[in-house]
């Protein structure tokens, strides 16, 4: 079922922004995207609903990720077209590598 959505100027220009950068074909997939992002965090909770063992781990897993970000050890999306058919590419081109080296294990 298809609704139509009143929304404040700023908000106009947000959607229009990210429509012009080439992410989204229209304003009803920026909606859409921001709508499913924020259903994935209402079913995901919050830190306020984690037990301390869990609240521990996520503090080890950002722990971690801060050292591998000061290491330079992290990886810079580029959103573009062009930038996300070279990070396609590059899982492609591990994976193939990784499939020969099994291959070449099994043997």
């Amino acid at each position: 079922m298809a609704q139509q959505v009143t929304l404040p100027d700023e908000w106009v220009e947000f959607v229009e922004q990210h429509v012009r950068g080439g992410g989204y074909a229209d304003s009803s997939e920026v909606v859409s995207a921001a709508l499913a992002e924020m259903a994935v965090r209402e079913s995901e909770g919050s830190v306020d609903d984690m037990t301390p063992e869990e609240l521990n781990e996520l503090r080890q897993d950002i722990a971690l990720a801060e050292a591998e970000i000061a290491r330079g050890e992290y990886y810079t999306f580029d959103s573009s077209p062009a930038g996300k058919e070279a990070f396609l590419e590059g899982v492609r081109r591990r994976g193939r590598e990784l499939g020969r080296q099994r291959a070449a294990n099994l043997k």
